[in-house]
């Protein structure tokens, strides 16, 4: 099956249009102590952000606009070696042809003329706060306009990827005919899917490029989308609560997960992000919270999907968790490894020998096993490899039984991980009808 979380190119220039209003109803200040703009900031660099988002919007509005003119004609080659005046001005010449992108082609002489304000803002030496919510007023009011225009109407409806609707309709939802309750299930899982689009889509820009100032704008728009989301569950479990009350009962267990994974990323993983200054922490705090809304996502569909249908195979819709159950084994592996080099029962003193046995093994998991663990978790490995170098031969055996201690609850962390006991669930089940 081919990989469905892939955003469509209008799905893609849309996710980013959100972002941009993000960026703009936040003034660039997300996720921090601060809960009011100082009115003497400096908005330099939100300008600059915002024109950076501004571009990619006018290179997908230009792939657009092209793609719907080939449809009609062979296009100019010169207007797509050159596509900002001469692809629009050939629009308006097949203008009668294309009449479904007339309103994106409009919202794209906005937005040229919005990176030519953003320009020239940048040339002052500051930027006021008001000057910022002036920029912020007009985008808004020109997206507002465009969102509510036929081409977005038709460009959503063109370019949409009815493969998981299929999937949804013969998979999952199946055996509910209750009309009322199939309506609010479909909307359910299709909102799903949109934060599991958004969320695929973030890590892999993010493994690509890292563009820090622009993917915290999604990051604020994911927050408004799961806050949507959350209310989306109550309404949705109220109704369904007499119909369906095994679906309400999970929608609230689902509900109460996505409130705590919600608050550790945006109140944790992502706090006063901006003000951190090595680039790798911040790197792999963003990696860690995109990381935990994807599993949060993730086990939640899949609970509620086996609730309808307890055939339901993840596996053919989410390809990955074959490789996380990969990943996932070689780390228990390692682990386990790991525990097997440093447990003990003896309160003797470590000699040279056995120590530098320890020191191998970790070593050779830092190399190979442990990238598949949490990026949080590295710190503590490290420290404990630092502790044994500068521990004297009787103070290693306390480090090590501290250390084996750690292993022992980090093993049972990974166990617990449901893409394991799945493949733990499933191979059972085979044993038994083989019997």
């Amino acid at each position: 099956m081919a990989n469905l979380f892939r955003l469509s190119q209008f799905e893609e220039f849309q996710l980013w249009l959100d972002g941009l209003a993000a960026h703009h109803r936040h003034c660039g200040i997300p996720f921090g102590t601060q809960t009011a703009v100082i009115l003497n900031r400096d908005f330099k660099e939100d300008v600059r952000t915002a024109l950076q988002i501004v571009e990619d919007l006018i290179a997908m509005t230009q792939r657009m606009v092209a793609a719907e003119l080939l449809q009609i004609r062979e296009v100019d080659p010169a207007a797509l070696a050159n596509p900002g005046r001469d692809l629009r001005k050939q629009f308006r010449q097949y203008k009668n042809y294309a009449r479904g992108i007339d309103d994106l082609v409009v919202f794209w002489d906005f937005l040229e003329n919005y990176r030519a304000l953003s320009l020239s803002m940048l040339r002052l030496p500051t930027v006021s706060r008001p000057e910022f919510k002036a920029l912020t007023y007009m985008f808004t009011e020109q997206m507002n306009r465009f969102n509510r225009s036929e081409s977005s109407a038709y460009l959503r409806k063109k370019l949409y990827d009815w493969q998981f609707k299929q999937v949804l309709e013969k998979d999952i939802l199946r055996n509910v005919n209750l009309q009322g309750s199939r309506e609010i299930m479909e909307r359910l899982f299709l909102d799903f899917f949109s934060l599991l689009c958004m969320v695929h889509y973030m890590r892999d820009e993010m493994r690509r490029r890292f563009p820090f100032r622009k993917l915290m704008s999604l990051f604020m728009h994911l927050n408004f989308a799961c806050r949507k989301f959350l209310k989306l569950l109550e309404d949705s479990r109220k109704y369904l609560s007499q119909s369906y009350p095994e679906v309400a009962d999970n929608l609230l267990d689902i509900s109460m997960a996505l409130k705590m994974e919600m608050r550790r990323v945006f109140s944790g993983e992502l706090r006063d992000l901006e003000s951190q200054k090595k680039i790798d922490v911040v790197y792999g705090q963003m990696q860690n919270a995109l990381g935990m809304m994807l599993n949060a996502f993730q086990e939640s569909f899949i609970n509620l999907a086996h609730i309808l249908n307890p055939a339901f195979n993840e596996f053919e819709i989410f390809e990955e968790l074959g490789r996380r159950h990969r990943e996932s084994t070689a780390l228990l592996n390692g682990l386990n490894e790991v525990y097997r080099a440093v447990a003990t029962d003896s309160q003797e003193a470590v000699n040279e020998e056995r120590y530098q046995e320890v020191k191998q093994t970790l070593e050779h998991f830092r190399n190979t096993a442990m990238r598949f663990l949490f990026f949080k978790d590295w710190s503590t490995f490290e420290q404990f490899s630092e502790e044994l170098d500068k521990a004297t031969p009787d103070e290693r055996v306390f480090v090590l039984h501290r250390l084996a201690v750690y292993l022992s609850t980090l093993i049972g962390e990974v166990q617990k991980r449901t893409v394991l006991s799945k493949v733990i669930q499933d191979a059972r089940a085979n044993q038994q009808k083989t019997v």
